[in-house]
Formats: structure tokens, C-alpha cells, sequence
């Protein structure tokens, strides 16, 4: 019979760490890995393959606000100190494609809902209906 462990969630800063293992100890196996953090293989696996999109804009009020907290005045968040960040770290920013290219902002999608909502105003909610992506067969 085999035992179930308790689904694991690792922090940002534990998985931080285990890529840092791992990169220091390139013989060590995922495997050694989980057995020492009492955790599933699949988690290292995820932990060491996660990849987090950060918009430049934000690397960039984050910093000038790290900056300021830590009163350094000469600091600017040039491109070339973006690059630099991102490469150090290993972020990478990538460009939406197809239809997630095309999502509207949230404020737009608020204003769309109120106009249909106005205009929608003079039917009965039985009179309405919703055809999106529909077809014959």
C-alpha cells in the first residue's frame, strides 16, 4: 500500500533555494533534492523549471521605489540596467500572441458590461440570449 504525502507549496524563496542547489551541485538528482526537503520529485521538477514573466515597468517602479527606500540617489533604470537585471536573474519577457494578444484591459471590459447593461435595459431577460461561438452541424 503506498502512502500519500501532503500536497507542498513552496515559497518563492524555497524554490529560490533549490535552484540554487542544484546549480551549485549539478550531480545532485532531483530525487536527493525532494528526499531533502520532504517533498515530491515533480516539485523539484516544477521548482526548478518555473519561469516567471515580469513586465520591464515593473522591474522598473520596483526598483525606483528600492531606491529610494534605500535613499540612493544617483540610481536610473536605464534599458541597459534592465537587461542587465533580467539576464542576471534570468527573467525574460515574452510578446502575446494569437488571441491573448488581443485581451481588453480590465477598465474596458468594466465600461463594455455597463453599456450592455444600459442597452439591455429595455428587454425582457427572456428576450435575451447569448450566440458566442456557436454553429451548425
Amino acid at each position: 500500500m503506498s502512502t500519500t504525502r501532503k500536497r507542498t507549496i513552496l515559497s518563492a524563496a524555497q524554490k529560490y533555494e533549490i535552484c540554487e542547489i542544484k546549480e551549485r551541485e549539478t550531480n545532485l538528482s532531483n530525487v536527493s533534492l525532494a528526499q531533502k526537503y520532504n517533498i515530491g520529485k515533480s516539485t523539484v521538477d516544477n521548482a526548478l523549471n518555473t519561469r516567471q514573466n515580469i513586465d520591464g515597468n515593473i522591474l522598473k517602479v520596483k526598483a525606483a521605489f528600492f531606491a529610494e527606500r534605500f535613499s540612493i540617489e544617483d540610481f536610473h533604470q536605464l534599458e541597459g540596467w534592465l537587461t542587465g537585471f533580467k539576464k542576471r536573474y534570468g527573467l525574460q519577457q515574452f510578446r502575446k500572441q494569437n488571441e491573448a494578444s488581443s485581451v481588453p484591459s480590465i477598465e474596458s471590459i468594466e465600461n463594455d458590461r455597463l453599456a450592455l447593461q444600459d442597452f439591455l435595459k429595455s428587454y425582457n431577460p427572456e428576450d435575451i440570449w447569448n450566440a458566442n461561438e456557436t454553429g451548425l452541424f
